[in-house]
């Protein structure tokens, strides 16, 4: 398969035909992996810079867009809630809050990457910390 942009291949999409419905979906899956792993960087203390930067680069290039963030966001939510109804007897009290605590970082972390971002000189950039925010 032709290679796409990824954190780990960031020359962008090279497409020398247009992708099956199959590819797209393959592509697609790529850059709701990149946003859930960029995502989790942002909550990690020595990553949050870089996660960043490589955000910009990302949406610099149109690779994602605020509503690609809102929905890796729905989706660790759901796999969240999910996991605790499936298994609500492995939780005392004070886990619960402490989890919640947990998933409410991943909000605060969003907050502190549009803040971030709103210093790029990209007006696409720019355009995706008005929508992210929105959202």
């Amino acid at each position: 398969m032709p290679s796409g942009l990824s954190m780990f291949c960031e020359n962008g999409p090279t497409f020398e035909r247009p992708l099956s419905g199959e590819e797209q979906a393959f592509h697609a899956s790529r850059h709701f992996s990149d946003i859930y792993l960029l995502i989790e960087m942002l909550s990690i203390h020595c990553l949050p810079v870089e996660a960043a930067q490589t955000f910009e680069r990302a949406v610099a290039r149109r690779a994602f867009g605020p509503q690609s963030v809102a929905m890796v966001l729905e989706g660790r939510l759901s796999q969240y809630v999910a996991k605790n109804f499936q298994q609500p007897d492995l939780l005392v009290e004070g886990e619960t809050s402490e989890q919640l605590r947990a998933k409410g970082d991943d909000i605060t972390s969003v907050l502190g990457l549009a803040e971030t971002l709103t210093f790029s000189r990209d007006l696409h950039v720019k355009g995706f910390v008005k929508t992210l925010y929105a959202v």
